[in-house]
């Protein structure tokens, strides 16, 4: 007998794996199927990232009572030297020996592909593409039923196309490098209870002035400010501040906020502001009350009297104003009404901005500095705004 190899994911799909050994000049695979089977106390995840597919891809945790459905198949050597190659074993994903019940409840001992501590992430998001690919390979090898509908329902962008509601207007979201995919799947659950209209995951590199062009409004969220900027690349920026300079709209929030300023030459600069205190940015996590003003009120449809409402803050910035050239008519949307402090840092959070709007050229930076998508029970405020930004003549 062979090697025993239990795969899930794309391993399940007999045409993308065709398509591997014909991109990279190998004798196509064609492994013997021996079984289904489950992975007991383990769960399909998103915690590794694909360079070669540039987006996020599956790998199993340990997770008491759940389990992985997938398939046992028998390899030649050849065959595993080929699966190996594919997975990147052993540095990006291990062969590791796993214990595997068929339908009968017979265990099987197989090995299995699980990515290294090392190589996990928080979360990363993957692309419709590989999702697809993945459940197209579930349905070929007849994986329960069940199960597929189970794992589709949990998937983070299932269904982001479509939609019963009438808005027609697409926004697009980076992600990628120095986007944290939990983030959006904030932003998925609003654009999907809101009818907000069409949403679009969109990597660094999908970004061309053609793309971003059919799109009514492009966010940046949360995340780590440097590194979605990296992720852009010189290229991307230059793309995302043409977008504006063509009538777009931009919605940064939190690292997305910091993303728009003119701290240093890696951001955007899309934002007449710097930021304030810049040793002691990060001041940690905590609801804070903003003040909205007149105009915050009416974007984010505040309609009561009381116009201080406690927010979500996760390090976001807190700003200075700038001169930067090309942007004009600052509006100030809603101010931190209380400090938070860290040892050292200055008392420059109280009274500055949280919220703005500015023009770029002939378009509209919009950006939020504490997370309204993530505050329970106020996440309807931010679906006002993005209605606001997206039938803002």
């Amino acid at each position: 007998m062979g090697h025993l190899v239990f795969s899930y994911g794309s391993n399940l799909n007999s045409a993308d794996l065709l398509r591997y050994t014909r991109e990279h000049n190998l004798p196509p695979v064609a492994p013997k199927k021996v079984c289904n089977a489950k992975l007991k106390n383990h769960l399909l995840c998103w915690t590794t990232f694909s360079k070669a597919r540039q987006c996020g891809v599956l790998n199993v945790e340990l997770s008491k009572d759940n389990e992985v459905w997938g398939t046992v198949f028998e390899l030649s050597d050849e065959e595993l030297a080929v699966f190996d190659r594919k997975e990147g074993h052993p540095n990006h994903y291990v062969r590791t020996p796993v214990c595997v019940s068929d339908d009968d409840n017979h265990c099987l001992n197989v090995e299995t592909y699980i990515a290294p501590p090392c190589m996990e992430t928080a979360y990363s998001y993957p692309s419709e593409n590989y999702l697809n690919t993945v459940l197209d390979g579930m349905r070929e090898q007849q994986l329960p039923e069940k199960y597929i509908n189970e794992f589709s329902l949990r998937s983070p962008i299932i269904d982001l196309k479509v939609f019963d509601g009438k808005c027609t207007k697409r926004t697009a979201i980076y992600s990628g490098r120095g986007a944290k995919g939990k983030t959006l799947c904030y932003w998925q659950k609003i654009y999907k209870q809101h009818d907000l209209g069409q949403f679009d995951i969109l990597y660094s590199h999908l970004f061309t002035e053609e793309k971003l062009a059919s799109y009514d409004l492009l966010i940046l969220p949360g995340g780590d400010s440097k590194e979605i900027c990296y992720g852009l690349g010189d290229r991307g920026k230059c793309i995302v501040r043409e977008y504006l300079q063509n009538g777009g709209r931009l919605l940064g929030v939190c690292a997305g906020a910091y993303a728009t300023t003119h701290q240093i030459n890696t951001y955007l600069g899309v934002s007449p502001f710097v930021i304030a205190d810049y040793s002691h940015a990060h001041r940690g996590e905590a609801l804070i009350n903003l003040s909205f003003t007149p105009k915050g009120q009416k974007l984010f449809g505040i309609t009561d009297e009381i116009s201080t409402v406690p927010i979500l803050y996760h390090n976001g910035p807190t700003v200075a104003e700038a001169s930067i050239d090309k942007c004009s008519d600052l509006e100030i949307l809603a101010a931190f009404d209380e400090e938070l402090m860290i040892p050292d840092c200055c008392k420059i959070m109280k009274g500055s901005p949280a919220a703005w709007m500015n023009r770029y050229g002939n378009g509209r930076v919009y950006a939020v500095s504490p997370h309204i998508e993530r505050t329970e029970g106020k996440e309807h405020l931010m679906a006002n705004f993005i209605k606001s930004i997206i039938s803002e003549q």
